[in-house]
């Protein structure tokens, strides 16, 4: 498990539709949703930290880009969100999903 400590992005969509907040959204469900998980880019910080220290000589300033390979579509992520919530439902809703 991991932690939020504010509600923007998908983790705010996320808690809206598990409290019942959410009943739609438009937009293209085959879209590439194009979002990074927070663990990868700390992994690829810390990489990039020891590359620096102890590979890259260069006075120059390197510049380092980090994006999925594979980005989960809209739909895609919709359909986690539902399994998740109907696995672990979130306390006190507003109103209890109908999917």
């Amino acid at each position: 498990l991991g932690w939020i400590d504010n509600y923007n992005g998908l983790s705010g969509m996320y808690v809206s539709f598990g409290k019942g907040m959410l009943r739609t959204m438009l937009g293209n469900k085959y879209a590439a949703a194009d979002v990074v998980p927070v663990d990868i880019v700390v992994n690829m910080m810390i990489a990039v930290a020891w590359y620096t220290a102890a590979i890259n000589q260069s006075k120059n300033i390197a510049v380092y880009h980090c994006s999925l390979d594979k980005c989960p579509s809209w739909g895609q992520l919709a359909t986690y969100a539902i399994e998740h919530v109907h696995n672990n439902p979130f306390e006190n809703p507003i109103t209890i999903p109908n999917w």
